[in-house]
C-alpha cells in the first residue's frame, strides 16, 4: 500500500523520472474508477506521456531530426496550434486580395465613367452664360401663360421696316439701267410688301448705288414719265414712295415736296386728265391699261377738298391728289390715299 501511495504521489507532483510506465498505470484499478462506472462516466485512463521523455525520445530519433539544430520537426509540421494560425492567416489573406480586386475594379469603373463626362462636356457646344442683367430683362419681357395664349406670334420676318424709311437704290450711272428695269424693281418690292402683315404706309427713299438721293425730275426721266415741263419745274428735288397693303392688294403712293403751292395747282388744272397715264409705270406698274384722259371728280378728306378719278373699277384703282401747303400728296385708291394723307397732317401738326 505504501508502494502505491509512493507511485501517486510522484504523478501528482510530476517529478522526472516516474518510475510507472503508461501501461501499467492502465491496469491500476481504484475507488474512484467504481464510482465513475456507477455514475456511467467514462472510465478509461488517457495515456499521459512525459514532455521530457517526448523531447529525448524525438532527439534520439535519427526520422525526426535534431532538435536544436537544422531539420528539426517544428510544432507547426506536427500539427499544433500553430498550424491552424497559418491557416487562418492564409484564408484572411486571400479574403483581402479578394477585397483589393474588386475595390480596384470600382475605382476603374468610377475612373472611366469620369473620363467619359470629361469627353461630352469637351464636345458639347458652349453656352452662353446669362448674365444678371439679361435675366432681369428676360424677366420684364416674358408674357405670362394667358398672354401666350391670347396673343398670336408672328414668326414671319417683315422685309422692310414700317417706322422710318427704306430705300430703293438704282444703278444710276449704268446705260444698261432700263425703264423696264426700275419697273421690274417697283412690282417685286410690291410683292414683297404683300406678305407683310400691316396696314401702315411703309415709306421708301430712291437712291443711287453710293445712297445719295435721286431727284424726283431725275427719277421722272430714268421711268419715262410723260410729265409736263411746266409742271416739272414747279416740284421740288424731294419725294418719297409709299406702298400700301390693302385686303385686295398693295397700292402705292407719292409725296412730293412742291416749290410754289398755287402756281402748282394751276398747272395740275391744266394737265389732270393726263395724269394717271403719265404716272402709269411709277404708280400701277406693269399690266395695268390706264386711259390717255381720265374724267375727275370732287372728293374730299374731313374738311379738306380733295380729287379723284377711277381708273380701274375692277381692280380697285384710282387717281386721288391734293395739294397741301408745300407737299403734293398723290394716292392710287381711297384707303392708301387716306392713309398716307392722315399721316402727313400729323406731321405738319407737330
Amino acid at each position: 500500500m505504501s508502494d502505491l501511495k509512493e507511485m501517486f504521489a510522484k504523478r501528482e507532483g510530476q517529478e522526472e523520472h516516474a518510475d510507472i510506465t503508461p501501461e501499467e498505470y492502465k491496469h491500476i484499478h481504484v475507488m474512484q474508477d467504481d464510482l465513475d462506472e456507477l455514475s456511467g462516466k467514462n472510465t478509461e485512463k488517457p495515456v499521459e506521456r512525459n514532455t521530457e521523455e517526448t523531447s529525448i525520445a524525438a532527439g534520439g530519433n535519427p526520422f525526426l531530426g535534431d532538435v536544436s539544430g537544422a531539420g528539426a520537426v517544428s510544432p507547426q509540421e506536427l500539427g499544433g496550434p500553430s498550424e491552424t494560425n497559418a491557416k487562418t492567416k492564409l484564408r484572411s489573406l486571400k479574403i483581402d486580395r479578394k477585397i483589393l480586386i474588386v475595390s480596384g475594379v470600382i475605382v476603374l469603373v468610377i475612373l472611366i465613367v469620369a473620363a467619359v463626362f470629361v469627353i461630352v462636356g469637351r464636345s458639347a457646344p458652349p453656352q452662353d452664360v446669362p448674365t444678371g442683367e439679361d435675366l432681369s430683362s428676360k424677366a420684364a419681357v416674358t408674357p405670362t401663360v394667358s398672354e401666350s395664349l391670347s396673343t398670336p406670334v408672328d414668326t414671319t420676318e417683315k422685309p422692310f421696316v414700317e417706322t422710318g424709311a427704306n430705300y430703293l437704290q438704282l444703278n444710276t450711272d449704268s446705260t444698261d439701267t432700263t425703264t423696264d428695269d426700275i419697273v421690274s424693281i417697283l412690282d417685286e418690292t410690291a410683292s414683297k410688301m404683300s406678305v407683310m402683315d400691316t396696314s401702315v404706309p411703309v415709306e421708301f427713299l430712291v437712291r443711287d448705288m453710293n445712297n445719295n438721293p435721286i431727284a424726283f425730275s431725275r427719277f421722272a426721266y430714268l421711268l419715262g414719265l410723260k410729265l409736263p415741263e411746266e409742271l416739272l419745274a414747279n416740284v421740288n428735288e424731294s419725294f418719297s414712295l409709299y406702298f400700301v397693303r390693302e385686303p385686295i392688294g398693295v397700292r402705292r403712293a407719292l409725296v412730293i415736296q412742291v416749290k410754289d403751292a398755287e402756281k402748282l395747282s394751276a398747272t395740275i388744272v391744266k394737265s389732270e386728265s393726263s395724269l394717271p397715264a403719265s404716272f402709269s409705270a411709277l404708280l400701277y406698274g406693269k399690266g395695268v391699261v390706264v386711259s390717255s384722259a381720265q374724267s375727275f371728280r370732287d372728293g374730299s378728306f374731313g374738311t379738306m377738298h380733295t380729287r379723284f378719278s377711277i381708273v380701274s373699277a375692277e381692280a380697285g384703282l384710282s387717281f386721288d391728289h391734293v395739294v397741301l401747303e408745300k407737299r403734293w400728296i398723290i394716292g392710287t385708291s381711297k384707303d392708301s390715299f387716306g392713309s398716307v394723307l392722315g399721316g402727313v397732317l400729323q406731321k405738319i401738326s407737330k
